[in-house]
């Protein structure tokens, strides 16, 4: 607040009050001298006299002021002055800059007229003055002011001629409100609620009538918050603002304030969204783990997703909602991912497996539309090649083609495909087989395309021969040369480098598209040519297994194809990789949402539709496996079992009560994925177990002393004894029946008029050779040394071997022969070994030093299997102490490339070791004399010298022999030897099967030999039991005699095999053991181990006897070219000790000496059983013992 004095003249005063008021005034003008200067304001000079206080020296409003508020003082010099008691004055607006006034007010003082004019009376000396006392002229202006620049200005006039005193303040109102702009913020979308947002804000005031206040200061509002500062006043551009939000939808709301306090009504807004919440993903298809087949991926469906979050929720939207591309061209597990962005940033990425599983091969190739398909998968025997395109080319097939054979595409075989076939479930589809010369099919009357054309086919040769294909008259001709795929068009021919190897399958293919000519290989491009430009013509025969181009297809032939158009390497590589498709591994094993690809199990035991007879039954045997295993790494987290809902581990022995029994595996692997496999087997007796499979016939042997041979099978074969023969001892088979003696010079059976099955058989028998005895065998009789056997004491003086009451015994000494024997064959003895340390039993070259195998008792007092060839490091088996000091039955079986041991029948080691051609004989050894002896009661040498003959035959059918030590299979003019010995005086299983392509001899369950044989028999002729014609008449026992017209397979031989192992008391059983677990003792030649029962041969068969194993084929209506080739009555007679045919004897004229020979063998029988008896301690025992043994 500030005064100004200006002494204008011509100001007169408008009206006076009385005298009294004046004369007051003149009495304190004294006074004023004295205190004049004292009571005015320390800021105004002493001649002031009228002060302005309100509205303030340069103030701002928005309004009009309030009121107007000022003091009047009278000057003190000189005296006596004297002013009127009074002040008038006026609020001029600015019209102009700088200038102030306003229209001259009619009647109004000279300079006093304003926009409001007043005048006040002071009561008393020194009064303050305001306008709400004030006395207004006549004309006084108005009371609103529009904004703009403005002087109070306000006077005192004097009574006695002096200048007016004139005191003035500028002030300035503002009503009009700022408008607001917020030049700077936040991006709209942000992800970090961290981070700090920056405004900056600007105003604008109006300029109206030439002055506005200007911006002061701004408010602000953060979503519904309450206002405040958010700059201080008195600041200058540019305003800043920061602040930290939360995660949300947020808008800041600011309004500019001007120095008059104006604020705008309308304030600037700016919105920004906070989003760190990523976007929400879903995916309808495909689904985790969806699987679907080659070329038929899903069309994607999926969605993106911004969520609101925050407070207030908000959310930025999405920006972008993308996924990778479906791939359904490469067979097994993909990932399918999807990725969203939103406006803010934030990314979300969801991820699914699928997986594409291979289609029905069938299904596939007929989207090609073929002009002609052969699948190869008719009846066995029939001789219609049948076209599946549906487009009526059926053919036929000449000359023995072996057809039901397994299919070369991996999802059509069984019994079980992988399980990524699973979800086209095809059906089961087969191969044909094509002979060496001949075989072939052929369809006369299609009409060669003349513009495309393609061939394929899958192939298994079975050697590296040349060979046909498949051939259409002077088009294509697709064949093999040198190993390799070739192809002729017309008279353009392209060979390749592309290998078709025997014995495995290959996808071959052909095509030409009307120029070029192009060679595949397991889809592969092996070889093209430009210049096949003549195109084929007119109508021809199309041929499969034949042409003009190179010899007759000869393997396994599957899936053959002939199009009229030019397929496309893509087309044809989705053949292959369809054909060889398998189970692959997860994209990610173990817990994880992309372990897709489960488990899997097939139990090794119980088989599916596996026959057992009661107290046969194998123990449990499975595990389960997974893609995703590596090695100490199982991806299975659980493997369990139960058999006819009962729990089961591994190892634990199945039910045997009869019937059909369910066995359950579940797999569950570390992903959740779940496979069940069920196999079901069924007990039988032993009877209903060998009909199972449809005999032709089925002679169980166990009739009495009478002449029929009775056929078990049902099915009235029944057949006739000739001759020197006899109802034998118990049987195998454990149900009480009996096997037949057969003495070995004129004793047989024979059944007339049987056809031979025509395109696979089976022939079965349990047999005990016993043959002419090895001079080196000896059951040690009486009480002197056998022939051919001596003494050796190299250890102690007093030592002594010798035979003592028909036992041998050595204390002390070694006893062994002079006779020499080579690999091939097997020791065999009944031994009581000490446990006194370097007791020995077995055979060497020489009495002290290597080579030798023996069962010895070391130092250590422990019976160990050793074996030295006295070159390499000796190799040892530990056997513990149960076997020493009783009597047990112990076996060596001498190969050419290891030692097998037995102890009761039992394989108790395996000695890879290697004698060359060294020379060896039998050795019994004790070091310590006057201790426990060695005592043997008998040694064999096995096989034993000298004795071929026939076990079982059916002519061209099929026949079972034994020559040189070893079994034989002979059909037709084929004949395949086991690699396993015959054991003399032991009972063993053999078996000899024909699948339409190999003939096969198991020995004991196990294959033990195949050559390929294709020739079909077509006779009616007659069985023989004990007789064929490749050998003389059979020596020993014969049991359970079998004739099938299927193939059994590998699985079912060997089940017939576990359900009559032979008893203890006939000779050693084999305690269940699978035949996995004697591989190494029955090799197959040249494996170098065994073969495998439970796996798969390269022919394998399926194990589910309900279907196309083993009952395929009709028994029942066989198929003869030549009836009359065998005589159906043939009998060939009585025969003499060498096996040379005499004349038949009439039944009642048998020769005494036959029935003599019967007498003598049971006697001999009854001799040995005693003596066993007698070595019986506890009396009881013995007692019971003799009393059998003196029944026989």
């Amino acid at each position: 607040m500030g005064a100004y004095v200006r002494h204008e003249g011509g100001f007169t005063a408008a009206r006076t009050r009385g005298s009294l008021r004046w004369t007051g005034l003149a009495l304190i003008a004294a006074l004023l001298l004295c205190v004049g200067l004292s009571l005015a304001p320390s800021r105004a000079s002493a001649a002031d006299s009228v002060y302005v206080d309100y509205p303030p020296q340069g103030g701002v409003f928005n309004g009009p002021p309030y009121d107007y508020m000022g003091r009047a003082f009278p000057d003190v010099f000189p005296l006596p002055p004297v002013y009127l008691p009074q002040v008038t004055g006026a609020v001029q607006a600015e019209t102009s800059p700088g200038v102030y006034g306003g229209p001259i007010c009619k009647g109004g003082t000279l300079g006093m007229c304003g926009i409001y004019h007043w005048r006040t009376v002071l009561d008393t000396f020194g009064e303050d003055w305001k306008a709400s006392d004030s006395e207004t002229v006549v004309n006084p202006g108005a009371n609103s002011f529009a904004d703009g620049n403005y002087r109070v200005r306000v006077g005192q006039a004097s009574g006695i001629g002096l200048d007016p005193l004139w005191a003035e303040n500028y002030f300035h109102v503002d009503s009009t409100e700022p408008t607001t702009a917020i030049d700077l913020g936040p991006n709209l979308y942000n992800n970090n609620a961290a981070a700090t947002m920056h405004f900056e804000f600007s105003g604008t005031d109006p300029v109206v009538n030439n002055y506005a206040s200007g911006i002061d200061y701004f408010n602000c509002k953060l979503d519904n918050g309450p206002w405040d500062h958010c700059t201080a006043p008195g600041g200058s551009a540019p305003y800043t603002y920061d602040l930290i939000a939360s995660e949300g939808a947020h808008t800041l709301y600011v309004r500019a304030v001007d120095k008059a306090n104006n604020e705008d009504a309308s304030p600037a807004e700016h919105s920004w969204i906070i989003d760190e919440t990523p976007p929400d993903i879903t995916i309808n298809k495909p689904l985790n783990k969806d699987r679907y087949l080659l070329h038929n991926g899903p069309n994607p469906i999926f969605s993106c997703v911004d969520p609101l979050a925050g407070s207030p929720p908000g959310a930025s939207g999405i920006a972008s909602c993308t996924a990778t591309p479906i791939n359904d061209e490469d067979l097994g597990p993909h990932y399918f991912t999807v990725t969203a962005i939103d406006k803010a940033g934030n990314t979300s990425q969801k991820t699914v497996a699928y997986t594409i599983d291979p289609p029905d091969y069938g299904d596939f190739v007929m989207e090609s539309h073929p002009l002609a398909y052969y699948r190869f998968n008719e009846a066995l025997g029939s001789d219609v090649m049948v076209d599946s395109s549906g487009n009526g080319h059926n053919g036929i097939y000449q000359n023995g083609i072996a057809l039901q054979r397994d299919g070369a595409t991996n999802c059509e075989r069984r019994p079980h495909p992988p399980r990524v076939c699973e979800l086209a479930h095809p059906a089961e589809n087969k191969a044909a087989y094509f002979p060496a010369r001949d075989g072939h099919g052929y369809v006369n009357g299609i009409t060669a395309p003349t513009t495309a054309y393609t061939m394929e086919a899958w192939v298994k040769p079975r050697d590296g021969a040349n060979m046909m294909v498949m051939s259409h008259g002077g088009g294509g001709q697709l064949f093999i040369s040198g190993g390799n795929l070739a192809f002729r068009q017309v008279q353009d021919t392209i060979y390749s480098n592309g290998a078709v190897p025997p014995g495995v399958w290959s996808h071959v293919a052909a095509t030409w598209n009307g120029s070029v000519t192009r060679l595949y290989v397991n889809g592969i491009l092996v070889a093209s040519s430009t210049t096949a430009n003549k195109p084929p013509s007119g109508t021809a025969t199309f041929y499969i297994g034949y042409g003009e181009m190179a010899p007759w297809f000869h393997g396994d032939m599957d899936e053959a194809a002939y199009y009229s158009t030019a397929l496309s390497q893509h087309r044809i590589f989705d053949r292959w990789k369809v054909g060889v498709a398998k189970d692959n591994p997860s994209l990610v094993a173990g817990n994880s949402p992309f372990n897709t690809e489960g488990p899997a199990t097939d139990p090794d035991s119980p088989k599916n539709g596996g026959l057992y007879a009661p107290g046969k039954t194998p123990h449990a045997d499975f595990d389960c496996h997974d893609p995703d295993d590596l090695p100490g790494d199982s991806d299975i987290a659980s493997c369990t079992a139960t058999v006819d809902g009962n729990p089961i581990l591994s190892g634990d022995p199945l039910p045997d009560s009869p019937g059909v029994h369910t066995f359950v595996v579940t797999a569950i692997d570390e992903g959740g994925n779940t496979y069940v496999h069920t196999h079901t087997y069924t007990v039988k007796t032993f009877k209903d177990l060998f009909n199972t499979d449809g005999p032709v016939a089925y002679y169980r042997l166990g009739d009495g002393p009478g002449p029929v041979m009775a056929d078990s099978s049902g099915n009235g074969r029944n057949g006739e004894y000739k001759n020197a023969q006899d109802s034998g001892p118990l049987g195998i088979s454990g149900d009480g029946d009996h096997a037949r003696n057969f003495f070995g010079t004129s004793g047989y059976g024979f059944v007339n008029g049987i056809a031979a099955p025509r395109f696979q058989s089976t022939i079965e028998a349990w047999v005990k050779p016993l043959g002419d005895p090895d001079p080196v065998s000896t059951d040690f009789v009486g009480g002197s040394n056998p022939a051919g056997w001596s003494v050796q004491n190299i250890w102690n003086p007093g030592g002594t071997a010798g035979v003592s009451d028909n036992v041998l015994y050595a204390d002390g000494a070694s006893f062994g022969t002079n006779a020499t024997f080579g690999s091939g064959r097997t020791v065999n003895f009944v031994a009581n070994i000490p446990a006194e340390p370097y007791s020995h039993a077995g055979f060497g070259a020489d009495y002290n030093n290597p080579p030798w195998a023996m069962f010895s008792v070391k130092g250590d007092g422990r019976l160990y299997a050793r074996t030295s060839n006295g070159v390499d490091p000796a190799v040892e088996t530990d056997l513990g102490t149960g076997y020493l000091g009783s009597n047990h039955r112990y076996t060596i079986d001498w190969h050419a490339d290891r030692l097998v041991y037995y102890v009761d029948g039992d394989p108790v080691a395996v000695h890879a070791v290697s004698f060359g051609p060294v020379q060896m004989r039998p050795l019994i050894s004790n070091y310590s004399a006057g201790g426990a002896s060695v005592a043997v009661d008998w040694l064999r040498l096995s096989p034993y010298a000298n004795r071929n003959q026939s076990i079982v035959g059916h002519g061209d059918g099929g026949e079972i022999y034994i020559k040189d030590g070893y079994f034989v299979y002979r059909r037709m003019d084929t004949s395949v030897t086991s690699s396993v010995a015959v054991r003399p005086g032991e009972w063993q299983q053999v078996v000899g099967t024909w699948d339409g392509v190999d003939i096969r001899i198991y020995v004991d369950g196990v294959e033990a030999g195949k050559v390929e044989s294709t020739k079909r028999p077509s006779s009616v002729s007659t069985f023989y039991v004990g007789y064929g014609e490749l050998a003389p008449w059979f020596n020993g026992s014969i049991d359970e005699v079998a004739y099938y017209p299927v193939a059994l397979n590998t699985n079912r031989v060997f089940q017939h095999w576990l359900a009559d192992p032979p008893p203890d008391d006939l000779n050693a059983a084999t305690n269940g053991v699978q035949p996995d677990d004697v591989s190494d003792i029955h090799p197959t030649p040249g494996a170098g181990g065994g073969t495998d029962p439970s796996g798969t041969s390269d022919e394998p068969k399926s194990d589910d006897p309900g279907s196309s194993d083993p009952g395929s084929g009709d028994p029942d209506n066989p198929t003869s070219d030549d009836p009359s080739t065998d005589d159906p009555s043939g009998d060939p007679g009585e025969g003499a000790d060498d096996g040379t045919v005499e004349p038949i004897y009439e039944k009642s004229d048998k020769p005494k000496a036959a029935a003599n020979r019967s007498k003598a063998a049971k006697a001999k029988k009854r001799r040995a059983a005693v003596r066993k008896c007698k070595k019986i301690s506890k009396k009881s025992k013995r007692k019971a013992c003799l009393k059998r043994a003196r029944s026989i």
